[in-house]
């Protein structure tokens, strides 16, 4: 038997983007201060075609089908 508002259910995989009418947009930070390196912790990280690159070790985040991949 399906509960009572089961339609209205929200899973952590549902997204809503609620704001009051006329309200602008708020602007997205700049990507270069994003990230900093999960090895050595320097920030920030140079963001190029192949990734993100780190100046202090000079390890290389690839850039995956348009995401940075941090995995080590």
């Amino acid at each position: 038997q399906q509960r009572l508002l089961a339609w209205a259910y929200l899973a952590p995989s549902v997204f809503v983007a609620s704001r009051k009418p006329g309200e602008a947009l708020a602007a997205l930070p700049a990507r270069s201060g994003l990230f900093r390196c999960p090895d050595c912790g320097a920030q920030p990280l140079a963001l190029v075609d192949e990734g993100a690159s780190c100046d202090a070790c000079g390890r290389l985040w690839p850039l995956i089908n348009g995401v940075y991949c941090f995995k080590g």
